[in-house]
Formats: structure tokens, sequence, C-alpha cells
């Protein structure tokens, strides 16, 4: 059973992504809560696998509390939601240590993928973002600084191939695009 905090204000919206859940994992067990300050509350009380929070209901001093929730809960997957208007805020999440960042416009198909990705302890962001981090990536020249491999994905990446369309051009299992690929968004 994966037990997951949400906070997302939004009652539509929240249902949404609570039936989204349900959906990809039946026994879910769903805490929703109202604020940060129950967030820290409700994470000494009980363990948790994932956080989902709307970026609207944070801000960047909220993204510096990232690392006090994981020395309550170590293991605890956070994702945050936003608008494609909060890429660069995205970033900043991601910086400090979220999962994930994906945008409210996302189908069902792209949560559930992004849901399972972040369980198996890999980072998603949705594509606006990764173009922009891929923009910068390059225009810093960080791209010099890449191994052949990671150059090849990076470029791979720039034409919009997924990580299943990497691992079959390049001959390689999923596990270790994954691996390079976030080796590269470290860089």
């Amino acid at each position: 059973m994966i037990k997951v905090l949400l906070l997302i204000k939004n009652d539509v919206f929240r249902m949404g992504i609570t039936a989204s859940l349900k959906e990809y994992s039946p026994t879910t067990e769903i805490t929703e809560t109202g604020s940060w300050v129950q967030i820290n509350a409700l994470s000494r009380q009980s363990f948790y696998d994932l956080m989902i929070a709307d970026i609207c209901l944070s801000d960047i001093k909220v993204a510096g509390q990232i690392d006090g929730l994981r020395k309550i809960l170590p293991r605890l997957k956070i994702i945050f939601l936003g608008n494609e208007d909060e890429k660069v805020i995205g970033i900043n999440y991601i910086k400090k240590g979220a999962d994930a960042v994906l945008s409210k416009e996302m189908n069902n198909t792209e949560f559930q993928s992004a849901f399972a990705t972040v369980l198996s302890g890999r980072k998603y962001v949705f594509e606006g973002m990764r173009d922009l981090i891929l923009k910068d990536f390059c225009d810093k020249d960080t791209i010099n600084k890449l191994s052949t491999r990671e150059s090849q994905i990076v470029q791979l990446l720039i034409k919009r191939k997924r990580t299943v369309d990497i691992y079959g051009e390049l001959i390689l299992a999923a596990s270790a695009v994954s691996t390079i690929k976030s080796k590269i968004y470290k860089k």
C-alpha cells in the first residue's frame, strides 16, 4: 500500500488527482491536508511514501523545507504541480530536492507515468520544463563536460525522444538510460 500526503486546495483538481492515484493503485491511502504546517505535523505522526503539493500553495521558502521533511521521512518522494508559466520556479524545487514537477495541464497517462517514475526512485519533469533545462544546459557550455554516452543521450533528448526510444536506439537497458539522464540533469 502506498501512503500519499496531498496538498491541493482546488476541490475538482484534487478529486482528479485522487481518482488517478486510485486508478493506478487502488490500495493507495490518501491523506488530504490544507497547509504546510499540517504536513509537518502529519509527517511526524505517520510514515508516507509520497507528497503531492500545488506550487501555488507554496513558495521558495517551502522548497527549503524539503530537507526538513526528508530528515523526518528520508524516503519521502515529493511531487509539485505547477502551471506552464511556473517552469523556472519548478527548477528551484528540483534543485532543492523535489522528485518531480508536473504541469497541471498533464493528462492522466502522464500523471500515472510520473507517479510510477518517482516511486521507482527517479526524477521526472514535464516536457516544457525539460526543454528549459536542456536549453539552459546547452547555453552554459555544460555539454563539453559530458561523457560521450551522455552527449548521445542529450542529443536524443533535444530531439524530444522518450526514454523507451533512446534505449532502443542506443541498445541500452532502460535503467541505464534513466541513470544517465539523472547524471545529465545533475550536471
